[in-house]
């Protein structure tokens, strides 16, 4: 059986992951603005939440799913993925924005 033990991360790689997820929680909530009065976000803070999901993303596929190991074509398609999901949902922002004037 081979020892894959050396690919794995560390428990401080985890814990520093956690402490990061955690923090970008917390801006997300912080600019998302959850009890507030506004109906719909502005743009930045549309742009902040994206910035923030990746980072979360990453963090998550890099440490958990570890994927900072794997080939560059698996490392490419997700980046490919997640900045095709970011700007669809920015592009809707904004296109959003554009039709309420």
């Amino acid at each position: 059986m081979a020892d894959h033990a050396p690919t794995l991360p560390s428990h401080r790689q985890l814990w520093l992951c956690w402490a990061i997820l955690m923090s970008m929680t917390a801006v997300s909530l912080w600019v998302g603005d959850p009890g507030g009065e506004a109906k719909r976000l502005p743009l930045l803070s549309v742009a902040v939440l994206l910035a923030v999901a990746g980072v979360k993303a990453v963090q998550i596929l890099w440490v958990f799913l570890n994927l900072r190991v794997s080939t560059l074509t698996w490392k490419a398609t997700f980046v490919a993925f997640l900045l095709v999901i970011f700007a669809i949902v920015l592009s809707c922002a904004a296109l959003s924005l554009l039709l309420r004037r």
